[in-house]
């Protein structure tokens, strides 16, 4: 069912914040989805790829770019991340 939002609430197919005002479908029992989820930004387009070898000795997060602490091993396809740009960018379905 088509309905208005009234209040701030997460997605319950993407997780992104859906805010006030919008358009959303509501479940009874399951809650409110966007009627189109926007995709998400790329943030890995413009970061170059590695083989895993590579990955292994890299010494900073390829996004925020700070130095690895000791068991940062987060590897997600061609990156390797820290753990807190792994968990603000990629911790949602689909991803482990």
């Amino acid at each position: 069912m088509l309905i208005t939002n009234k209040y701030e609430n997460q997605c319950t197919k993407c997780k992104q914040t859906i805010p006030i005002e919008q358009q959303v479908e509501w479940t009874k029992g399951v809650g409110i989805a966007h009627v189109e989820c926007p995709v998400p930004e790329d943030k890995f387009k413009s970061i170059r790829k590695y083989s895993y070898k590579k990955l292994q000795v890299l010494r900073k997060c390829q996004l925020c770019k700070e130095k690895f602490v000791k068991g940062d091993k987060y590897i997600y396809e061609s990156y390797r991340l820290c753990q807190k740009c792994w968990e603000a960018n990629l911790n949602y379905e689909g991803v482990s």
